[in-house]
């Protein structure tokens, strides 16, 4: 790819496509490419590329959680029946319960009378839950890429904008081999590491708050043939489950049609510290040993430890977060997904705001009302739309995550404490409504440009 010259050639006045560039080919760049192309067909005026560092599409990570809220939007997205053969369907038992919540101490279950329920959460719509592993789920949406518009080995290193209403191009991007390319839009599904952000907020936003920050939580993931954990802790194993305890937690479920158990072991430090600690390595992925791993869980129950035994090569990860910005778009350019509010994973919502956002944001740029001179006023109502949900996902999974683990200062594993607090934070997320979202957008747009 060579360097362009960034002007809108006219043909017979023909009104040019506006050009979206995606910088990121993660789960929420894919997505969002899938939602353009959805739009193309409708008849929208776009086109589009996508720019990725590495040398081809890839995901790290085991399983992943789709709640009500992106199974929608995988569905508006016209993926819902190649997702449904991959993913893993937890109301489909008719048991009426989506996740159950143990006690992983041995004394909490001994003082349980030995029954380590805590409680549960109900299914809030049928076929609406569900886990799938997240490098097959990458697959299902690579294979819907249309040709020509995937670029690999586009390592940004650059952008810049002109002044708003300029005639020049909005958008120039430059990358580390040289090559450069113009844009009316940029999207930045470049993920919690993002290269655009530190350039988009300058100015707004202290430079150490533009970088994500280690949150002292470490996890350990394995996937297990889910018969042989069936064998060692029985049928509880096929059921989405987290164990709690104090500064630990465990959650696992079923992925690859229930046939794999997805593992994932966090623990916490929470020592008190009178500044941000680092984390030591550039990668946030490292090797682990068996005696780290093991410690701190040698009063937690039989079940607990059998699968801890089950992680035989523990990768330690170290979760980190972002501070809340102000804004997710700054005139031509927009923050999505992780390079907006990268969330930890305990309420299984990164993948989900990814999508919705890249629903929304499709459909926003699909406008037959935007061309090069007003194309960041879809980029605003965008962020008028989703940047207080994806803020408020954050914040309330930073906040579970306390709970979780008998941290948050009220709760602190009371029983029925956590049975309210766990059973009643869910629905406003998984009652996102896309269409309804998108049709105010539109909206809110046209009214913008009148």
């Amino acid at each position: 790819m060579g360097t362009t010259n960034g002007v809108h050639h006219t043909n017979g006045g023909a009104k040019q496509p506006l050009r979206i560039a995606i910088v990121g080919g993660g789960i929420g760049g894919l997505a969002l490419a899938l939602g353009l192309t959805n739009r193309q067909r409708e008849g929208a005026n776009i086109t589009f590329q996508i720019f990725e560092a590495a040398p081809q599409f890839k995901e790290i990570g085991a399983g992943v959680g789709v709640g009500p809220n992106a199974f929608q939007a995988i569905n508006l997205l016209g993926l819902s029946e190649p997702y449904s053969k991959l993913a893993f369907t937890h109301d489909e038992d008719e048991s009426g319960i989506y996740f159950i919540w143990r006690w992983g101490e041995k004394d909490r279950v001994e003082q349980n009378g030995g029954d380590d329920v805590i409680g549960t959460t109900p299914c809030f719509s049928k076929g609406g839950h569900t886990t799938v592993h997240r490098a097959e789920f990458l697959d299902m949406m690579i294979e819907r890429i249309p040709e020509g518009v995937a670029n690999f080995d586009k390592r940004l290193v650059s952008y810049e904008t002109t002044p708003e209403g300029s005639k020049d191009v909005p958008v120039r991007l430059h990358f580390a081999d040289g090559t450069s390319y113009d844009a009316d839009v940029l999207v930045a599904a470049d993920g919690i590491k993002s290269v655009v952000r530190p350039t988009m907020l300058a100015g707004q936003v202290r430079a150490q708050d533009l970088k994500p920050r280690f949150t002292r939580t470490v996890c350990y993931r394995t996937l297990v043939p889910m018969e042989e954990m069936v064998a060692k802790i029985g049928e509880k194993a096929r059921k989405g489950t987290m164990y709690l305890g104090k500064d630990h937690h465990i959650l696992t479920f079923p992925i690859q049609s229930g046939k794999t158990m997805n593992v994932v072991a966090f623990i916490s430090d929470r020592t008190p510290t009178s500044k941000p600690v680092e984390w030591p390595s550039e990668s946030w992925i490292v090797e682990g040993s068996r005696e780290e791993m093991m410690t701190g869980w040698e009063n937690w129950s039989d079940d607990c430890q059998q699968i801890l035994q089950a992680i035989k090569q523990p990768n330690k990860w170290a979760l980190h977060e972002l501070a809340d910005f102000p804004t997710h778009a700054v005139v031509n350019v927009c923050l999505m997904g992780d390079s907006a509010a990268a969330t930890l994973p305990h309420q299984g919502q990164g993948a989900a705001q990814a999508i919705e956002s890249a629903y929304t944001l499709s459909s926003l740029l699909a406008s037959p009302l935007l061309d090069s001179s007003n194309a960041h006023e879809a980029l605003q109502v965008y962020n008028e739309l989703r940047h207080a949900r994806t803020t408020g996902v954050k914040t309330t999974s930073n906040e579970l995550g306390c709970v979780l683990e008998f941290a948050d200062g009220q709760i602190n594993g009371d029983k029925d404490g956590l049975v309210k607090n766990l059973q009643s934070r869910y629905e406003w997320m998984w009652g996102w409504n896309g269409e309804a979202e998108v049709a105010k957008g539109l909206a809110l747009l046209e009214k913008r440009l009148s």
